[in-house]
């Protein structure tokens, strides 16, 4: 601005000093001078004024008042609109919002225009009633659109609106956006019992009466309270072959207390029946206490079912009393015959207050044979009471599959709690049994257990065989006090276990595996276990490997044996292939008189005509004290190995590598070799940095099956923990 006046100045002291020079010169000369007007004091300046047409569409950013030379520039100006509006133009006609004026020579004066955004609301109906109110309406952005009201025609009922508000009456206050609501009516009486027309359950009579119609098809139209009712099963001498729709609604309140016959809401689903969309909650079930022998099934929404039963809840409780008989107990079904169960989720907490022959109980159902069971969550299936002698399984307690059969076990999520003495324990499954040659197939199925004083626990399955399982993990396992207890299976005979693992901490009285105890004509590859084992005999990965392969598996961890241990497997009559464990091996026994004696291997402690290929072991084998072994004839042996406790028979070892830095337990790598073993390919190491790139030396000429892992050991390729 300073440099502009001085240049001014400039420019008008040069225009006086020309200007008295011409005029000195004209009076010497004797000429005149006509009398003319002196320069003006500085040049022209105009005034540029911004202004919106209404203060609540927008405002002006920049100087809103400019004053501009003649000839000069003005600065950049932007109309921004305000929530709800939205910018027009300019009232010279420019469109742009952001401008500035060039070479102003004259005043100006302009208004930017803001325009209301209006939203479209409309209401409608295809039939069964009409629209009290206006049906499409032009709503300012951010107002309350006028009141309507759904009004049913005669003999219909208005259901909701379409997108879920259940009142007729309706103002939509704030609208930010353009909707469409669309009314729903429902035919109130009648009805025909189709799929096109079914029969409507509006009250608990209603559905107690559905029992006349075992073929129809109803639709639950309103959440129903009936705590006030001592429930009966509605088909108990038919078969329900039927359709039920719940309709997203729910049932609360279910209270049965029936003895042994088909205690539930339905009773009986035939293969023709189908349960969907239906809630239950606050289910309080008494069976037993009437009970007599013979065999009770137990579920909130069907004792027994063949059929299929989709996308429903149920939350509640079971009391057991005292019964003769056998007891099925699942939180949806009793025994699940055959169909499907889908996209189910349970919460069930069973309490047990008597005694009876024979108990099974699962978070579906305590029993499935030949039933589907997909992407259901057990969110909790909760054991509390006195002691029994129960079996209890995450999604049901046993399970079996025919020959010629396709079943799929898939997508489930399962939490188990016991906190009384069972006789077997599995957070999938206790017995789980396809067919030879026509194998179960479970996968991408999860699991978490809490359980205190089993008798036997897996972390997935007890007992299984001719089972299929892919992709299943075992989270947060913790267990105490069991007797024989496995991360993930206890005995597997005849089948295939590819991509599972088991994380947590098994404490069993007699033995612990972090995933299985003895697979027998098993495959296992590209599983692991990770956790804390301890027992009088534990193992990190698996007890026993009979007639079967282990391939890229793993096991980290702690295994604390009192006498009997090691850091992978403890007995392997097959083959180990790129595998490897990272468990310490702790050895607990204090008692010089216990009857064991002590074997322990760091990575496998009897290995007897197999063959080991390509593994490791960077655990640590440690201890204070063996066991001798008690007087009389048990065999008063013991070893302790660093990496191998015992050989025997014919053995292959190739390209193996043990970590042995620690020598004051396990002073030996092989601690005993009977029979023959063959020349062992054994790689000791001293310390634990050295073993940090094996994995090129593993691989060996094969494609990658390991890889090197930054500052640790080797790891395999591919192998997900969840």
């Amino acid at each position: 601005m300073t440099d502009t006046v001085m240049i001014k100045t400039k420019k008008l002291l040069t225009a006086l000093a020309v200007y008295i020079t011409i005029a000195t010169a004209c009076m010497l000369a004797g000429c005149t001078v006509e009398n003319e007007p002196p320069p003006d004091d500085e040049n022209k300046t105009y005034s540029v004024i911004y202004t919106v047409n209404d203060e609540n569409g927008g405002f002006i950013r920049g100087d809103a008042e400019q004053q501009i030379s003649e000839g000069d520039d003005g600065k950049l100006v932007t109309a921004v609109a305000n929530i709800g509006y939205v910018f027009v133009d300019w009232s010279d006609g420019v469109t742009a919002q952001s401008r500035k004026e060039l070479d102003v020579t004259e005043s100006l004066s302009l208004i930017a225009n803001f325009g209301r955004i209006y939203l479209n609301v409309e209401y409608s109906t295809e039939h069964g009633g009409t629209i009290n109110g206006t049906i499409k309406q032009n709503v300012p952005y951010g107002e309350n659109a006028e009141k309507v009201i759904a009004v049913p025609d005669v003999g219909y009922r208005f259901v909701k609106w379409s997108d879920g508000k259940t009142d007729a009456e309706r103002t939509d206050v704030n609208v930010m956006q353009s909707y469409g609501f669309s009314a729903e009516f429902e035919f109130l009486y009648d009805g025909k019992g189709t799929q096109a027309d079914p029969y409507l359950i509006t009250d608990y009579s209603e559905l107690c009466n559905s029992v006349y119609y075992p073929n129809s098809v109803f639709l639950l139209t309103a959440d129903l309270d009936i705590s006030s009712e001592v429930h009966e099963p509605i088909f108990t001498k038919y078969e329900f072959n039927g359709v039920f729709d719940g309709g997203g609604h729910t049932i609360s309140g279910l209270n049965i207390n029936r003895g042994t016959l088909y205690p539930s809401l339905f009773g009986r689903v035939g293969a023709n029946g189908y349960i969907k969309d239906l809630s239950l909650t606050d289910v309080d079930i008494e069976a037993g206490l009437q009970g007599a022998e013979g065999e009770t099934c137990v579920g909130a929404v069907a004792s027994i079912s063949c059929g299929k039963i989709e996308n429903t809840t149920v939350g509640g409780a079971v009391r057991i009393g005292r019964s003769k008989g056998s007891f099925y107990i699942g939180g949806l079904v009793g025994h699940a015959q055959s169909g499907s169960i889908k996209k189910c989720v349970v919460t069930v907490d069973v309490e047990y207050a008597g005694s009876v022959s024979v108990l099974y109980l699962g978070g579906i159902a305590g029993k499935g044979s030949n039933v589907e069971i997909g992407d259901c969550t057990v969110e909790r299936l909760m054991l509390s009471g006195s002691s029994t002698d129960c079996n209890i399984g995450g999604l049901a307690a046993a399970f079996e599959k025919d020959i010629g059969i396709e079943i799929s076990i898939h997508g489930n999520r399962i939490s188990v709690f016991s906190n009384i003495t069972v006789r077997n324990y599995g957070g999938l499954f206790v017995e789980c049994h396809g067919e030879a040659n026509d194998l179960l197939r479970i996968e991408n199925c999860v699991v978490a257990n809490y359980a205190e004083n089993c008798g036997a626990f897996a972390g997935f399955i007890v007992d299984a065989d001719y089972v299929d399982i892919e992709n299943c993990h075992v989270l947060n396992n913790e267990i105490k006090a069991c007797n024989n207890g496995a991360g993930f299976v206890l005995r597997s005979d005849y089948s295939f276990i590819n991509g599972c693992g088991a994380d947590g901490n098994i404490e069993a009285t007699s033995k612990a595996s972090g995933f299985c105890d003895k697979a027998s004509y098993t495959e296992l590859t590209d599983c692991y276990s990770v956790g804390e084992f301890s027992g009088n005999v534990a193992a990190g990965f698996t007890w026993d490997i009979l007639r079967g392969n282990a391939s890229r598996c793993y096991s980290k961890g702690k295994v604390m044996p009192k006498v009997q241990g090691a850091g992978f497997a403890y007995i392997v009559r097959s083959t180990v292939s790129d595998c490897y464990s990272q468990c310490d091996v702790i050895v607990t026994n204090t008692d010089p008189d216990n009857e064991y004696s002590t074997y322990v291997g760091g990575f496998i402690c009897r290995l007897g005509g197999s063959r080991l290929s390509n593994c490791y072991y960077s655990g640590s084998v440690r201890g204070s004290v063996y066991s001798l072994g008690a007087s009389g004839n048990f065999p008063r042996e013991y070893f302790v190995g660093a990496f191998i406790g015992k050989t025997t028979g014919t053995n292959t070892i190739e390209n193996c590598h043990v970590l042995h830095a620690e020598k004051g337990y396990a002073t030996d790598v092989v601690a005993s070799s009977v029979m023959s073993t063959g020349e062992p390919d054994i790689v000791v190491y001293n310390e634990l940095q050295s073993m940090y790139e094996l994995a090129n030396i593993l691989n060996g000429d094969r494609a990658d099956v390991w890889k090197n892992v930054y500052n640790a050991c080797p790891d395999l390729i591919g192998i997900d923990r969840a």
